[in-house]
């Protein structure tokens, strides 16, 4: 007995909002039989996600899909969400046609532009086209330094129609962030973001952002991600914090920076008790400073020689997030006093390491304290030793339960040559 129509389409639409490469799963749902092809020729609702990013921007595959959209332009009103990535490249109008379409659907919530190197005209379409997207609650145009030979239309963007984005992530796309940008995403143009990703390639910044600007304009903020970007030095933390929803709060430089101090840390990250997880690489924040946050479950943490006259405090922060720390980096401690101390914070009170990544490249870790914390850390997956000098050299390098690369070598190796 066949199934009944709304059934499987409900079956359908199931795979295609779970699916990782949403047409992928479509192409092989149609050839399964001429029934199942016509069902998802002729539902609509089942397009609600046109991804690219893992199908090449061919002439060709454009006009299979140009066809279909030809036969049911209905779809275009279902489209809610649109990716791109890898070379885009395209000769013929019907091509264009196709992406201008796409890119102008009426109810388009999420637009995602992953790795893109476009051709000089498909630049050109992004450019004049992202205008008519009236509707996004996300942007995303990540790694694609190619779409940015002109900052202006993010700008333009922003300016018309940044209050209703939720997430904006041009991350490892600019160099540096040009002053008039700076202006937009600090202003109450993004207030409403509750994700911010502007982290570029040059930490030598020279025009930088007001995070006082950042905690005032920005209260539903949840993830914030700016390496390499530089701010204004904080004089004076707010006494009142309107950023509480915080979780994630990622800013590491490439070089040690002054500004990124204990008050600037205090302004971004002291209103949420919900912070899961800090990268400060780079900065020149206190022990102290982290030992008065009042998250409590930190899951995730990157840290480097942050402040090295206060190493000795160093054990005091660990042991306040021991309980809750799955991911810890401490690079480039060079001393081996104190990855000792962040170590056996882990395991203090004879409780088990949750620490499931850890990294100690560059640090001055011994072999002795590195052998008494394996022997508790049960739940670890991975470790990272390169450029340990104080191990032996054999031990050096990266280790894991299932190794997936050639640079990374099993994790039971490491027990056999520490021995």
């Amino acid at each position: 007995m066949p199934m009944p129509y709304e059934l499987l389409v409900k079956i359908f639409a199931y795979v295609i909002e779970t699916s990782d490469d949403p047409m992928r799963d479509l192409y092989h749902l149609a050839r399964v039989c001429e029934e199942w092809r016509n069902i998802i020729l002729g539902t609509p609702s089942l397009w609600t996600r046109i991804d690219l990013s893992q199908l090449p921007v061919t002439d060709r595959n454009l006009s299979v899909l140009s066809d279909i959209l030809k036969k049911n332009p209905a779809i275009t009103d279902h489209i809610k969400e649109f990716s791109l990535a890898g070379v885009v490249e395209y000769k013929t109008c019907k091509s264009s046609t196709f992406i201008e379409t796409i890119i102008k659907a009426p109810n388009l919530s999420t637009l995602t532009f992953q790795e893109v190197k476009p051709g000089p005209r498909t630049t050109a379409l992004i450019h004049k086209t992202i205008g008519c997207c009236k509707k996004l609650k996300s942007l995303t145009v990540a790694q694609s330094r190619l779409l940015f030979t002109s900052q202006r239309w993010l700008t333009d963007y922003l300016t018309e129609n940044g209050r209703q984005l939720e997430v904006l992530n041009i991350g490892m796309s600019l160099n540096t962030i040009p002053p008039t940008l700076i202006r937009v995403i600090a202003s109450e143009f993004c207030q409403n973001l509750r994700f911010l990703d502007i982290s570029t390639f040059d930490a030598l910044n020279t025009h930088s952002f007001d995070a006082l600007q950042f905690e005032q304009n920005m209260p539903s903020l949840e993830v914030l991600r700016v390496a390499n970007v530089s701010f204004k030095r904080v004089f004076s933390p707010p006494t009142i914090h309107t950023m509480t929803q915080m979780r994630e709060l990622s800013m590491p430089i490439a070089i040690r920076d002054a500004d990124r101090d204990d008050a600037l840390l205090a302004t971004l990250a002291f209103g949420s008790d919900t912070m899961t997880c800090l990268d400060l690489r780079g900065s020149s924040i206190s022990a102290l400073a982290l030992m008065q946050m009042p998250s409590y479950h930190v899951r995730e943490l990157h840290i480097d020689d942050l402040c090295p006259p206060m190493r000795a405090h160093y054990r005091k922060f660990i042991k306040k997030w021991a309980h809750s720390l799955e991911i810890l980096s401490l690079v480039k401690i060079n001393c081996s006093e104190t990855i000792k101390c962040c170590l056996e914070a882990l395991y203090e009170d004879k409780q088990r390491p949750k620490v499931k990544d850890l990294d100690l490249s560059g640090s001055d870790v011994t072999r002795e304290d590195l052998t008494k914390f394996l022997k508790v850390a049960k739940m670890l997956n991975r470790i990272n030793l390169s450029a340990c000098r104080s191990l032996p050299r054999g031990c050096k390098g990266q280790y894991s339960k299932k190794p997936t690369d050639q640079s990374s070598q099993p994790l039971k190796l490491l027990f056999k040559k520490l021995k």
